[in-house]
């Protein structure tokens, strides 16, 4: 998954570096989805302040022998907010994973572009490949036929050209 403060700090770049990939990412719900999440993330840090400040002050009262049933309750209030916000933190957080990934890994820039496989170049290549007797396999028949590669999982879980 993407660092976030890369990925806010970087989003122009990004967005066209996926691009390169055939990839639209819409900047535009990201930055929705952030600025929601960073809003509830705020917003319920500081009612926690707020509660930790106001369950002080009622120690102090309490040791003064002041009522402190008015501020208890106002505590008990800050809490259930707290808890409502946590919650939509945690959906919030949710919606941004599944946002995240479904996002392709960023290719370098020194990759060059490509419209698919057979704009590929081949740089350099290291030895002769070697003749069989037999035609060979590839290595994801070979690997589901072992039992030791399963392709359709990994095509679910990490997307295409992933094996686990």
């Amino acid at each position: 998954m993407y660092d976030l403060s890369f990925f806010r700090n970087h989003l122009e770049q990004i967005r066209e570096r996926l691009a390169t990939r055939g990839f639209t990412l819409d900047t535009d719900a990201f930055q929705q989805l952030d600025s929601e999440r960073r809003r509830y993330v705020t917003e319920s840090e500081q009612l926690k302040a707020e509660r930790n400040q106001a369950t002080a002050e009622i120690g102090k009262l309490r040791r003064e022998g002041i009522d402190t049933s008015e501020r208890q309750q106002q505590v008990r209030a800050i809490g259930e907010r707290i808890a409502q916000l946590d919650a939509q933190v945690s959906g919030s957080d949710e919606k941004f994973r599944d946002f995240l990934a479904r996002i392709p890994n960023l290719t370098h820039a020194s990759v060059p572009v490509g419209s698919d496989e057979s704009a590929n170049q081949e740089i350099r290549r290291w030895g002769t490949p070697r003749e069989f007797s037999f035609p060979p396999k590839a290595h994801w028949d070979l690997g589901a036929e072992l039992g030791i590669l399963d392709l359709e999982r990994a095509a679910k879980v990490a997307a295409a050209r992933f094996a686990v």
